[in-house]
């Protein structure tokens, strides 16, 4: 996730694919507003163990003051921790059961096309949740993510170009 963002931790790491399948307390990757406001910005506060919902957790991680991705979240974690942190068994669904992910997707392909794509994938996927029969729904948010794969691309062109025409035109004011 820090990866696909961008984002930064400021103390310890963020999350990594084996934090899914971790066994011990849910890792967890604390932002900097909770780090400010709730642990007094503790220097050795990576290690230290918090109640997340119903489930243990160890912070491994301080996000960068300003990483706002997902709604100003307070906490990461792995989606795998999930169940544990809402009493839920693992690998169920609860009915107020909601996940964000983040995605950036290609020139090419339009928001509908993508949405179509991942409603496929969602309804192919088990839904073992005993209290829920409905099926996973998709949607998708052009406001709420990360862009388009290019535009930080377009963005680096752009300033390039920008700067390129600046030295000219200051080249041609200092040869007048």
């Amino acid at each position: 996730f820090f990866a696909a963002t961008g984002g930064r931790v400021v103390a310890g790491r963020p999350l990594q694919m084996a934090d899914e399948t971790f066994t011990g307390p849910t890792p967890v990757v604390v932002s900097h507003v909770f780090w400010t406001s709730r642990l007094d910005k503790d220097p050795a506060v990576v290690g230290r163990s918090i109640r997340v919902g119903r489930a243990d957790a160890t912070i491994v991680g301080v996000a960068e003051r300003g990483f706002t991705v997902a709604h100003n979240r307070l906490l990461w974690l792995p989606m795998t921790a999930y169940g544990a942190v809402n009493d839920a068994a693992p690998g169920t669904r609860t009915p107020d059961m909601g996940v964000q992910v983040f995605g950036r997707l290609l020139p090419e392909i339009t928001m509908a096309e993508a949405e179509a794509q991942l409603s496929g994938v969602a309804s192919a996927l088990p839904n073992d949740s005993a209290t829920d029969d409905s099926p996973l729904r998709v949607r998708l948010d052009p406001d709420e993510g990360l862009g388009r794969a290019s535009s930080s691309t377009t963005l680096a062109i752009a300033a390039f170009v920008l700067a390129v025409i600046g030295l000219v035109l200051l080249l041609a004011c200092a040869n007048v």
